[in-house]
């Protein structure tokens, strides 16, 4: 996968996970909240991420 298209499916979910956190809180809001704002699957959110709590 290119580099840009790696950096923008990261960008959309912590964008997509951050936009949550302000609006539901970071302990009301769980990984399939942010897949299902992201647009992504589970597998490509662990390939970046290894849980809620590795967000940046």
């Amino acid at each position: 996968m290119p580099r840009s298209k790696q950096r923008s499916t990261r960008g959309k979910i912590v964008a997509a996970a951050w936009q949550l956190f302000n609006e539901q809180g970071y302990e009301h809001t769980t990984v399939e909240d942010i897949l299902a704002l992201a647009g992504c699957s589970k597998g490509t959110f662990y390939h970046y991420f290894s849980g809620k709590e590795a967000l940046p």
